[in-house]
Formats: structure tokens, sequence, C-alpha cells
């Protein structure tokens, strides 16, 4: 079976409000995302429950990466940064596998 393609739909905020059961409906059964527009500029989005979990997960693997290149960066203030940069992408690919390894084994 193909995959389902995720549309994107833009609202006013009054066309939001208006519509909002019918708008919930859609996104719950992952048929779209809605961003909403106040004076054409978006102001917010509705998204489905699954996709804020990924969200939240994506913001948490950042914020972890954030912190071992600074952590790295304290460690060897002394090193060049083509060094710092190795190490970095050592770290980046060990905890890429350690991702890689949890997912295998929830899987």
């Amino acid at each position: 079976m193909a995959a389902h393609k995720l549309t994107t739909q833009t609202v006013t905020t009054t066309d939001a409000g208006r519509d909002f059961p019918k708008l919930v409906r859609k996104v719950s059964r992952q048929e779209t995302r809605v961003v909403v527009e106040e004076n054409g500029k978006p102001v917010a989005a509705i998204i489905s429950a699954r996709d804020l979990e990924h969200l939240t997960e994506m913001e948490a693997a950042l914020t972890e990466r954030f912190k071992v290149v600074e952590q790295i960066q304290s460690k060897n203030a002394d090193l060049g940064p083509d060094e710092v940069q190795r190490i970095v992408d050592e770290e980046i690919a060990a905890m890429r596998a350690e991702r890689r390894d949890r997912i295998a084994s929830s899987g």
C-alpha cells in the first residue's frame, strides 16, 4: 500500500474557530496539518498528537546533541577546531548508533 501524503492546510483564525471540530478530526486521522493565520501571518498550528510526540522527541535529541557539543568544546578548549570537529563527529555517530539500537530493540 502506498503511503498517504500528508498535506498542510492554511486557514484564518476565523475559519479555524468556525471549523475547529472538523479540522481536529482531519488532523487526528493524519489527513492534514493546519496552519492558522492572522492577517496573513502564521500564528499557530494544529498537528496530531503523533506529530507532537515526534517533534518533542526531535527537540530532545537536538538538545542532547548540543549538550554533547558544548561538553566536548569545554573539555577540549586547547584543541584546534578540526580536532574538535572530529571528536564531535565521532560522538554524533555514537549517538545515532545508540538511537538505532533503541529503535531496533523496541520494534
